[in-house]
């Protein structure tokens, strides 16, 4: 919304759990480098962000807990533009098809993807996962949604932005962003 780009970059590895929001200018260059670290996390994988109207922003993921068992866990962090951590919290656990999370990856995707369902016990046997391309409001690609990891088959699907949705009964459940790129 001021003229900048940001963009988010993270080292996934077990090492070191930081991701980085770096602001550009129009032409590229540095406006600022913010980074996020967590001690509650480690193994952080960041899979979706989105800038709030207040100046911070909402990163989404997996992780491991800190000092736990290797247990991969739903997060959902704010932080302000200095990397400062704001809230963080795990998905609610027991909340049924309401607490779904949806988190595609990688994203960008380029002929396959994984969304993988948190904070689900079970889905209804009705539930599919619809590809929607966000240009067009189109839905693209229609698949059962079973398990907790679908694998989605994006050969054929014109690069673009769309948005993944898990749907049941004609409501949807929960949704995600993904790129699509060839």
């Amino acid at each position: 919304p001021n003229g900048t780009l940001a963009v988010l970059l993270a080292d996934a590895g077990p090492i070191t759990p930081e991701t980085t929001l770096v602001q550009l200018d129009l032409n590229g260059r540095r406006l600022g480098a913010y980074s996020l670290l967590s001690n509650a996390y480690t193994n952080v994988y960041p899979y979706d962000w989105r800038w709030l109207g207040d100046g911070t922003l909402v990163l989404c993921g997996k992780a491991n807990a800190a000092g736990g068992n290797g247990t991969w866990l739903g997060y959902l962090a704010r932080w302000d533009m200095r990397g400062t951590p704001l809230a963080a919290a795990r998905p609610a656990a027991g909340g049924g098809a309401a607490a779904v999370q949806l988190l595609a990856f990688p994203n960008p995707a380029h002929d396959a993807a994984q969304v993988e369902m948190v904070g689900t016990e079970t889905l209804p046997a009705t539930a599919v996962f619809e590809l929607v391309q966000v240009a067009t409001g189109r839905v693209v690609l229609t698949q059962p949604a079973t398990g907790s990891t679908l694998a989605v088959n994006l050969a054929g699907v014109p690069a673009g932005v769309y948005v993944g949705r898990v749907v049941a009964d004609r409501r949807p459940l929960a949704t995600c962003k993904l790129v699509v790129i060839h």
